[in-house]
């Protein structure tokens, strides 16, 4: 992954995730929230050295992309489990 992620870039991913997480999970599940405003592993604060900032920001991502493969992972069991 290239780093710094740009934040347009950011931005559209965060979008995309969400707009595939309301299609699956529904408008109102609590899931979307969840994973869409996942906070990183360090408190974040204003004026924060860019490299601090792009650390917390890949901190973030990378707490996204866990909470993901939560959900893909329960998904394939309910699907079994239909199947």
């Amino acid at each position: 992954m290239n780093r710094p992620i740009p934040s347009k870039e950011y931005a559209a991913w965060n979008d995309q995730t969400k707009s595939i997480l309301i299609r699956i999970y529904g408008e109102d599940s609590p899931n979307i929230d969840t994973i869409t405003e996942a906070s990183g592993k360090a408190p974040t604060w204003l004026f924060m050295r860019d490299e601090v900032a792009e650390q917390h920001a890949a901190s973030c991502l990378d707490n996204k992309r866990q909470l993901l493969e939560g959900c893909v992972v329960a998904l394939r069991r309910k699907a079994k489990q239909v199947a």
